[in-house]
């Protein structure tokens, strides 16, 4: 029974992880598109950027592609 359990645990996992990037990739375009409309620069609150470095410590790789409110540099500070 578990030589059955295995594969269908990694079929279930994978295809939870596709549909999560393809959610990802949505949520990006869609910021994308909204940014654009706004100006060019935004001033955050006090609060704010604590609030999004608290996520995560520190940014990696994949992290840093997702950073756009503040530079990667900016949010390791």
């Amino acid at each position: 029974m578990k030589w059955l359990m295995y594969p269908l645990l990694v079929l279930v996992a994978n295809t939870t992880e596709s549909e999560l990037a393809k959610y990802v990739e949505y949520l990006k375009v869609e910021n994308q598109v909204l940014r654009d409309r706004l100006p060019t620069k935004i001033d955050t609150a006090e609060t704010e950027p604590a609030k999004i470095s608290s996520v995560d410590k520190p940014p990696d790789s994949k992290t840093r592609g997702l950073i756009t409110i503040v530079t990667p540099h900016t949010f390791q500070r």
